[in-house]
This record gives structure tokens, C-alpha cells and sequence, in this order.
């Protein structure tokens, strides 16, 4: 039987053979105590170890807080957050390249997420199991829990996703605080980058209103995240938008430009699937 007790601190890196039978050491790479039997090394068990995130004990702030913590590399995937103290624990998709939370998932063929929707003003779930980028639609509670400063859009269509991440000024208490009052508050990011989320995009000249909660609701031409743009030059009448959460052209996500309008790509009606992700 080999030594016990402080010798064996020394036996980090050794041989198993038939003098060393007995010993016991500590692997870093697998995170277990290892037993030689006097041919080879069997490991016992692992370490206990605490990974944030792993459990709703040890809950992140945020996907970017479990990234930024992590002692090893960390996956995309489901982790447990606690971004707001008066609110329990609860599952959420994080894209850790980056650190990106789910917010909100999107179908542009259907009129769940239409300006007017109670989703974008409310403190209700929607599918909050859906913890992919699978195609169904979904409010997480991240929503109207998680303090951003960030970000990130994406769109699907015709197979591909395009993205748009963007900084927004300042730390927000959430994305809802954002939207639910209904109050506009501008971004200039500029139409490239709000085209950048499809490939054939198209919008007219003029206007190119852009932000949150965009448009006049009173003559209907209103989107919640996004762009309006008009031929003529003002924004009274625009007959093109891109975005999330439209209610003018009968379909909540992606981009419209009326045909024989001045839209730079022509006429456009693109149904696109939508995420939303925040840091």
C-alpha cells in the first residue's frame, strides 16, 4: 500500500505500477480522484463542482454574467437565470458566442406579435419552454426581466438567418420598458443596416423613421422595432417598413415596399422568422 496523507499531494503526475499500487491522486483535466491499481489509473468519481447556471441554486444575472464567470468554456444552450430579485429562477436559451439571452421568437405568416398584440405590453409568457431557435414563437420572461444594453436581432428567411446587433445608448431595466408604453424612442443605426437583416430588401427614399414603437398609430403606419419609410418626402403616409411588430401591411415580421412606389428594391412582401436576443 503506498503512502497516505500529505505525501501523496506530491503524486500530481506518476506511474501506475506495482509500487505505486494503492496511491491515490487528483486529475485536473477530468476533475476526479484517480486510483491506481497497480496497472493503470481508475477514476473514483468526480469532484463535486458548481457551474453558474447549471441549476436554479446557482442561477446567472444573465447568459452574458454565466459566460463572463465561467471558469471553463461554456456552450450555447439552456442555463438557469435570476436577472431580477422579485423574480424566481427560471430556464433561458443562451447564445454564448457573445453571451446573448432570448428574448422573443417571431413568425412573420402569422399575427401573434402585430403592433396591437397585448404580448408587447404585458408580463405574460408565451411558450417559454421553447429554449431554441426552433421556429415557434415565444415571450420569455426575459422579456420584461433582464437589464440590457444591447441587441440583437435576427431574421430568417428563404434558409438563411441574418443579424443586426446593436447598442442601445444607455442599461435598460428591460426590453419591455422599451416597447409597452408605446412611446417612441429613436435609433439611428440608418436603413443599410436595418436592410442588412434580408437580402432582397427594399425601402422607399424618404422618411427612413427608425427605433422603437415607430409611426403615428392614429393613421395605422406603426412597427414596434424597426424602420418606416415613405416616396414622398415626409412620414405621413409611408407604404414601406422592415421590422418586428408592424400592423400597416397584414403581416407582423419582416419587410413590405408597395409595388411601383420608389422602393430601391421594388415591391416587397417578405415573411421572415424573428429573434430577438439582449446583453
Amino acid at each position: 500500500m503506498g503512502p497516505t496523507g500529505p505525501q501523496q499531494l506530491l503524486l500530481s503526475i506518476i506511474d501506475c505500477n506495482d509500487t505505486t499500487e494503492g496511491y491515490v491522486r487528483y486529475s485536473k483535466e477530468s476533475r476526479s480522484v484517480l486510483f491506481c491499481d497497480g496497472t493503470s489509473w481508475i477514476g473514483l468519481a468526480p469532484v463535486d463542482r458548481v457551474i453558474i447556471g447549471e441549476s436554479p441554486l446557482n442561477p446567472g444575472n444573465s447568459c452574458k454574467d454565466i459566460l463572463s464567470r465561467s471558469e471553463e468554456t461554456v456552450q450555447t444552450g439552456k442555463y438557469w437565470i435570476k436577472p431580477s430579485s422579485s423574480y424566481p429562477p427560471f430556464h433561458t436559451y443562451c447564445d454564448m458566442n457573445g453571451g446573448w439571452t432570448l428574448l422573443m421568437k417571431m413568425d412573420g405568416t402569422q399575427q401573434t406579435f402585430d403592433y396591437y398584440s397585448a404580448l408587447w405590453s404585458n408580463n405574460v409568457t408565451l411558450n417559454n419552454d421553447s429554449l431554441d431557435l426552433s421556429a415557434t414563437e415565444s415571450k420569455m420572461a426575459t422579456y420584461f426581466t433582464l437589464n440590457i444594453t444591447e441587441l440583437r436581432l435576427g431574421m430568417t428567411d428563404g434558409g438563411t438567418t441574418r443579424w443586426l446587433d446593436f447598442s442601445l445608448g444607455t442599461a435598460v431595466p428591460s426590453l419591455y420598458l422599451m416597447i409597452a408604453d408605446g412611446n417612441y424612442r429613436p435609433t439611428n443605426l440608418g436603413r443599410d443596416a436595418w436592410k442588412s437583416l434580408l437580402d432582397s430588401a427594399s425601402l422607399q427614399p424618404h422618411c427612413n423613421k427608425e427605433g422603437f414603437n415607430v409611426g403615428e398609430a392614429g393613421n395605422n403606419r406603426v412597427v414596434r422595432i424597426g424602420i418606416l419609410s415613405n416616396e414622398q418626402n415626409d412620414c405621413l403616409s409611408p407604404d414601406s417598413f422592415l421590422g418586428l411588430g408592424d400592423s400597416t401591411f397584414a403581416f407582423p415580421v419582416g419587410n413590405y415596399a408597395h409595388p411601383g412606389l420608389g422602393g430601391d428594391n421594388g415591391g416587397q412582401a417578405i415573411r421572415a422568422f424573428a429573434y430577438v436576443f439582449g446583453r
